[in-house]
């Protein structure tokens, strides 16, 4: 199973990254059957572009080291080839996945300004949908600037025109011309 970066960003989708198989002579699939089985000797992060992760890690020293995925090999011998997690890691850090994320940033230098542009975007919706319930549940501008850092004034500027006054209710407004 590989790994896509899905923010929207169209070069992103020509980048799938796995953890490849390693077979004896450092050929380097993803092909997982028994004749891989019998050559492999460990994995290396890689990308559908073509780009391979320096680190390796050995077959030996992950069977050595992760005892889930030793007894996951001795019960079904078939799915040596397929990392284990130890092997693959976080989205973030050391592991096949990690260092795949690095080669993204990379590659594709617009993918980090993409991605904050989208979170941007979906803040400020979100601060907006609170700005409208804040203002529906009767608060002033003055309370919503000092909570969103700016002045009454600025608050007011930004948000008046979507965000009007709640109506007065039919007693407000007859005490108010009495």
């Amino acid at each position: 199973m590989g790994w896509t970066w899905d923010t929207g960003y169209g070069p992103a989708y020509e980048h799938e990254g796995y953890a490849a198989v390693v077979l004896d002579g450092d050929t380097v699939t993803g092909i997982h059957d028994d004749l891989t089985n019998s050559r492999f000797v460990g994995w290396r992060a890689a990308c559908v572009c073509g780009w391979r992760g320096e680190r390796f890690w050995s077959r030996a020293e992950v069977v050595a080291t992760d005892s889930c995925y030793a007894e996951q090999v001795a019960l079904y011998p078939s799915s040596a080839s397929v990392a284990p997690e130890s092997v693959e890691g976080p989205e973030e850090g050391e592991g096949a996945q990690g260092q795949w994320r690095t080669h993204l940033g990379e590659a594709l230098p617009g993918l980090a300004v993409h991605d904050a542009a989208v979170r941007l975007a979906e803040i400020r919706e979100e601060l907006d949908t609170a700005v409208g319930r804040a203002r529906a549940a009767g608060a002033s501008w003055t309370v919503i600037g000092d909570a969103a850092g700016l002045t009454r004034q600025s608050a007011h500027e930004r948000w008046g025109a979507a965000f009007p006054p709640p109506p007065r209710s039919t007693e407000a407004r007859t005490r108010s011309t009495r």
